[in-house]
Formats: C-alpha cells, structure tokens, sequence
C-alpha cells in the first residue's frame, strides 16, 4: 500500500466510519502526534483518548482529503472536515494539512495543522474578531 492509500485508509476509517481499531492497525506503538494538544502525544493509548474526547464532542465527521504529496518515508496532506455537534448543530467545516512519517505501513509521527480556531468561531464559542482583538491587546501592551 502506498502512503497515499494509508492517508486515504485513515481518513474514511477511522473518521468517516468511526472504526476505533484503526488507530491500532495504523499507528506505530510509539507514535508521536504534534499538534493536536499542547504538548506532543506519545503512544496510541494517548490518540485513543484524544480520539475518544474529539467523537464525543463530533460524532459526525466527514473528511475529504484535496492534496497528496508522497515522497520516500513522507506523505503530505491538505484536507477539509464537516463535524457535528453531539447536540445536531453544524455542520461546521474547518481546513487541515499534515505531514506524516511512515514505516512499515504504519504512522510513525505526524505533524497535524487544523484551523481550529476557525470551527471554534464557527460554533459560535470565540467572537469571530477574536484574533484582531488578541494581536491589538498584544500591540498595546508596553
């Protein structure tokens, strides 16, 4: 399979069809996830939790994935989600890109980039001028 089929694989899997063993079947033991949570996560146990919180708050996701690069051990990907709320609300659409290091057929780290912040705006949980707000506090400051 090539990196690209993993990519695709994931997405539908373990996102789109909610099959939770995935993770087991597609990440190495020690996987190392950055960017998902302040500190890296380290292990499937810790994507499991992240995993299980994310369903929680988003049983419904849709990923379509628009831009593979594969090269060598590496696979880029640019991707977009439409996720709904436990409560029926949405859907909400947010953007995504990563890069992944694969060995054996199996994510062994990945960097992940989802405009979260955008899907918070969206939900209505931050103002939508939140940032300018934030950078003009932080300009003012001496």
């Amino acid at each position: 399979m090539t990196n690209s089929e993993l990519v695709h694989r994931w997405f539908d899997r373990l996102w789109g069809q909610a099959i939770e063993a995935t993770i087991d079947e597609m990440m190495a033991p020690g996987i190392i996830a950055h960017g998902l949570s302040p500190e890296p996560m380290v292990g499937r146990a810790a994507f499991h939790e992240f995993y299980r919180n994310f369903r929680n708050s988003f049983p419904t996701v849709e990923v379509s994935v628009d831009e593979l690069v594969d090269v060598g051990d590496r696979v880029s990907f640019r991707a977009r989600a439409r996720v709904t709320t436990a409560d029926g609300r949405g859907p909400f659409e947010l953007n995504g890109s990563g890069f992944l290091r694969v060995a054996n057929d199996q994510f062994v780290e990945g960097w992940n980039y989802w405009d979260f912040l955008s899907l918070m705006t969206q939900m209505g949980a931050v103002p939508a001028d939140a940032m300018t707000m934030a950078l003009t506090a932080a300009a003012a400051r001496p």
